[in-house]
């Protein structure tokens, strides 16, 4: 394991970080930047925060490193790599976390860490709500953790296991439903990622469909719900985008 990584082996929590979303339904704004780069408040001493700065300084409150997965308009994230909990790595393909895990099965092996998250880069998660859902999970029987919301009991969803819950695509492909944001028990993790390691040469291998797949009776999710119900915005479009930095920056 290359010294770089000491960080990241030594953390009580790692968490992959994807980070190289086109952005497409934005617009202009992400021409020549990732997503994750663009800035969503500034301070009185003009310093900006970015959206992946979020979720990366609340990995970091919570004694944990990350492991943030690069592709479109990598350049933009350059500022990534001065956290000395982060270390960002090139993806050679589009694909999702797992395919970032398979090819550092070697970094999740040599983890101190019991459990792995994947936090999206344009997610806005704060210290609490990581840090329920992680004590949740190592408390409960569950092999992963998703963040869900109350929001999601009035959206045709069923329950698959004691603590999951599943929905229906238009295509008639059942997937568990969430927001994105996993705590995964990392020596189940593992396990499944190897399980599919043959496969990954000639596909993308998908957390939802393949890890969490509904078919096997030995998968059990828990779908952590914080005590305050998270606010969670998309602000994958203009207008969503815009008024979001409004809010934030209200107050500064």
């Amino acid at each position: 394991m290359p010294e770089r990584n000491r960080a990241l082996t030594e953390a009580e929590l790692l968490c992959v970080v994807p980070a190289g979303g086109l952005g497409s339904r934005l617009g202009e704004l992400t021409v020549d930047r990732a997503k994750p780069s663009l800035a969503i408040s500034f301070n009185r001493d003009g310093e900006v925060r970015r959206m992946i700065d979020v979720p990366l300084q609340t990995i970091r409150e919570l004694g944990g490193a990350a492991l943030v997965s690069l592709l479109y308009a990598p350049e933009s994230l350059s500022f990534v790599d001065d956290y000395p909990h982060a270390e960002t790595v090139l993806e050679c393909r589009p694909g999702g976390p797992v395919d970032t895990m398979l090819e550092h099965l070697d970094l999740l092996e040599a983890s101190r860490a019991s459990v792995i998250g994947i936090v999206p880069g344009d997610a806005y998660v704060d210290q609490d709500m990581l840090e329920g859902m992680k004590a949740a999970l190592e408390r409960s029987h569950a092999n992963a953790a998703i963040l869900s919301t109350r929001h999601l009991e009035g959206h045709n969803v069923r329950p698959i296991t004691q603590h999951g819950i599943m929905t229906t695509a238009r295509d008639g492909t059942d997937f568990i439903a969430g927001l994105g944001v996993h705590m995964i028990k990392r020596e189940w993790l593992i396990d499944r990622v190897r399980h599919f390691q043959p496969e990954a040469a000639n596909r993308s291998i998908d957390i939802w469909s393949d890890i969490y797949s509904v078919s096997d009776p030995a998968t059990d999710i828990l779908m952590y719900v914080p005590p305050a119900d998270p606010v969670w915005i998309d602000m994958g479009t203009g207008p969503a985008f815009h008024r979001m930095v409004s809010e934030l920056n209200r107050f500064h």
